[in-house]
């Protein structure tokens, strides 16, 4: 099967630890401006849930369950009930269970 030239772009790093290190360097600034944007989002996201909406007095995290709720009693929505049940802190496990078969060595048969 002929070679690929697919992997050109790639940089073989094994000999060169200075690019290495530059190239590391920038990946982990670029995973802190990642954070600190859905960090910023998170914050944001809880301010708003925690705000009073005007129509109700309520805040919209109330207004928002009041609203699942209502999808769960009145169209019988599962998924909606899966979404309370879960933030509720109420999901099921799912436990993962590996079986070892013994082993049977019959030589004399």
């Amino acid at each position: 099967m002929p070679k690929s030239d697919g992997y050109k772009n790639l940089i073989n790093l094994a000999n060169d630890r200075e690019k290495a290190r530059e190239i590391g360097k920038i990946g982990g600034v670029n995973s802190g401006i990642a954070k600190r944007k859905k960090k910023l989002l998170k914050e944001t996201i809880n301010e708003f849930l925690l705000a009073a909406n005007p129509e109700t007095g309520n805040a919209f995290q109330v207004d928002l369950v009041n609203k699942l709720i209502e999808q769960v009693l009145k169209k019988g929505d599962v998924n909606a009930f899966n979404s309370l049940r879960d933030t509720a802190g109420q999901k099921p496990k799912e436990d993962i269970q590996t079986v070892v078969m013994p082993v049977i060595n019959i030589k004399g048969l």
